[in-house]
């Protein structure tokens, strides 16, 4: 028996092209066309609802940059004196970029 990979292709957020490895159908997983669709229906729902369409769990976890910022904003106001001009170069120019970190997740 031949092992056969079920793909879905879609567009994320940003408007570029994904594809997907949504199972394999092997001699010890019974995956089927039927099982690829019902992913393919799940991720189009998640899209639909601004939510990440993560297929399966992965050792990448995004992060916006918004978040970050604010952790890093309530440290400034505790720590730093120069809380205000860090706030001000945010908001002109970092603010105005949608950025989006994927920090790896450790097994340690």
């Amino acid at each position: 028996m031949m092992n056969v990979g079920f793909y879905i292709n879609y567009r994320d957020e940003s408007g570029k092209p994904v594809k997907v490895l949504v199972g394999k159908k092997t001699a010890s997983s019974d995956f089927t066309a039927r099982d690829a669709y019902s992913k393919l229906i799940e991720v189009k729902y998640k899209l639909q609802h601004n939510e990440d369409p993560t297929i399966r769990g992965s050792r990448v976890t995004k992060i916006k940059f918004d978040t970050l910022w604010q952790e890093f904003y309530k440290y400034a106001l505790a720590n730093k004196k120069s809380h205000q001009m860090d706030k001000s170069s945010f908001h002109h120019t970092i603010s105005k970029i949608k950025i989006i970190y994927f920090i790896t997740k450790n097994n340690s």
